[in-house]
């Protein structure tokens, strides 16, 4: 793409140069530093801050010096917190000037940089200084600059992707070497630091409990048994051994559930048979790649390089064992995922009775037919820490069976017929109705009355047969009655459209109620008639209704009010 001479220019510069002779610059010193700088002092923070603020001292114009800083942060990315912080302060009004040791602080993507130097600081008004390129895009020597500007921002960029390739070429390299690059070990080992490449040992007591998960599957149970197993023996999560340091939960421990996931990881993990497995997430900035996870053939696998918790007939057991287990689920199955799933009937009113969780909804393809059946539990149930938790379980079909018969007896509770009910809520509705149009009409009556006596009071005062100060008094008067009179009036509006739509509403719910326990709940009917279901061990429901307790109480009695 051809580039423009001297587009920094492009908003007014000289015009800007020159209104800014007089002005004060309330300035920002940005400072960066990239991780593999960090320990090299000459590029320090502090460093560059000190330049930038000796470059400052004895310009009146700079009244104001703000700092912002971003320790560790690649210039290849502008999503940095403090120029973040910076960019807003400036659209703020806060910052117009801005000051960094040299562009490679600002940025060192080519593109990015220039477009920030060219085209947005001076849209926005920013004046720029870099100090060691004696680059300043309010002075006029900068005009034929623009070349070199351009060319170091080129620099810096092919500098930032070298590093880059080369950060990332070393790592790689490493890895395939079997160093262990990670921060933490798996769970079950330890990290040596004092190997050259990081060998990871065995930790005898968490070893011991990776060998008991892998035992249990060949026993036959299930990663969700094997769950409720580890913690009934109280034994803490890896990421809390790893804080605690206690294998089994003591006093005072967070008491916290195996999650499925985690022990599907560590039954799946290649490294308790001895092997390293690395690069299963890559960054490549100099091929512009963000962070992402690699397809299994990206993944860099050292074999043997450390002691093995596991044997490899073991593991490899295990693993058939798994396949054949997700080949005959009926929640992962191949042949079930065209069966497609219906929404949730239940949702955002299904809660569990024991901790007030949302129940999770699930599905499973089951018979000969292949028939989908649905199911609703409380995923916090593998928390054996909260008593009775486990039986937070039931089927959609038994929850729609019980919900109909508790419907049936709601219904059969009121004194009347369902039917008849209406009849009586709709008569009782018409005379209440009648009774609040009747006070509207006294109270539009009255404010017709007041008009006319006030059209009345105005002839006399035109003709001259009633004085200026009686007109001015009894208008005053007249003015208040009729604001009372309008009040008035709005609150019975209101009440009556409010009394209108509460009827509506509790016959259309009672005839959801008929109509449920007839037919199919659907989920337009059961949102009609419940706002909350809890659902506690044993099948037992408790149900919180649409309408407020009275309001049924006053419907069991045949009235609509």
């Amino acid at each position: 793409m051809a580039r423009k001479k001297n587009r920094f220019n492009a908003v007014r510069k000289e015009e800007i140069r020159q209104e800014s002779l007089a002005e004060t610059w309330r300035t920002a010193l940005y400072a960066r530093l990239s991780v593999e700088l960090l320990n090299r002092k000459s590029e320090s923070i502090e460093n560059q801050l000190e330049l930038m603020k000796r470059f400052a001292k004895g310009k009146p114009e700079f009244t104001e010096l703000l700092e912002y800083t971003d320790r560790g942060y690649s210039g290849t990315d502008f999503h940095r917190p403090a120029f973040e912080q910076l960019m807003e302060d400036v659209r703020n009004g806060k910052i117009n000037c801005i000051i960094v040791k040299d562009l490679s602080r600002l940025g060192r993507d080519y593109l990015e940089t220039s477009n920030y130097v060219e085209v947005i600081f001076p849209f926005m008004g920013v004046r720029f200084i870099s100090v060691n390129d004696h680059f300043d895009t309010n002075e006029e020597q900068n005009g034929n600059k623009e070349l070199e500007i351009a060319l170091k921002n080129l620099v810096n960029d092919m500098y930032a992707r070298d590093v880059s390739k080369r950060v990332s070429t070393t790592r790689e390299h490493e890895q395939v070497r079997g160093k262990f690059l990670g921060s933490n070990a798996p769970y079950g080992y330890k990290v040596d630091d004092k190997h050259p490449l990081r060998r990871l040992v065995i930790d005898p007591p968490a070893a011991e409990i990776v060998r008991q998960i892998y035992a249990m599957v060949l026993e036959g149970l299930s990663v969700r048994e094997i769950s409720l197993s580890l913690q009934e023996q109280k034994v803490s999560i890896p990421g809390q051994y790893l804080k605690t340091g206690h294998l089994y939960r003591e006093p005072g421990d967070k008491a916290t559930k195996w999650y499925t996931g985690t022990i599907a990881n560590i039954l799946h993990a290649r490294t308790y048979v001895g092997d390293l497995v690395q690069g299963r997430r890559r960054t490549r900035h100099y091929k512009g790649e963000e962070r992402h996870f690699t397809d299994r053939d990206e993944w860099l696998i050292c074999e043997n390089t450390h002691e093995a918790i596991v044997s490899r007939e073991v593991y490899d057991r295990v693993q058939e064992i798994l396949a054949e287990k997700v080949e005959n689920s009926t929640f992962s199955s191949d042949r079930t995922r065209d069966i497609p799933i219906k929404p949730n009937r239940y949702k955002g009113i299904l809660f569990c009775g024991i901790c007030g969780a949302k129940l999770s909804y699930h599905s499973a393809v089951i018979g000969p037919d292949n028939q989908r059946k649905y199911s609703f539990h409380c995923s916090k149930s593998y928390d054996l820490e909260i008593e009775q938790h486990i039986g937070i379980h039931i089927t959609e079909e038994t929850l729609e069976a019980l919900l109909k018969e508790i419907i049936g007896d709601l219904l059969r509770s009121f004194n009347e017929e369902s039917g008849q009910l209406v009849l009586i809520m709709e008569k009782e509705m018409k005379k209440g109705l009648e009774a609040w149009k009747k006070d509207i009409r006294k109270v539009t009556n009255r404010l017709n009355s007041i008009d006319a006596d006030a059209a009345a009071r105005y002839e006399s005062y035109v003709f001259g047969t009633l004085s200026r100060d009686t007109y001015m008094e009894n208008r005053s008067s007249s003015e208040e009655q009729r604001q009372k009179m309008e009040s008035r009036l709005h609150e019975l509006e209101d009440k009556c459209t409010g009394y209108e739509a509460s009827v509506r509403a509790k016959i259309k719910w009672l005839l959801g109620l008929e109509e449920a326990s007839e037919g199919d709940l659907d989920e337009e009917l059961i949102q009609l008639l419940i706002s909350r279901i809890e659902l506690h061990p044993e099948h037992e429901l408790r149900i919180t209704w649409s309408f407020p307790e009275e309001d049924i109480r006053r419907l069991k009695k045949g009235g609509a009010s």
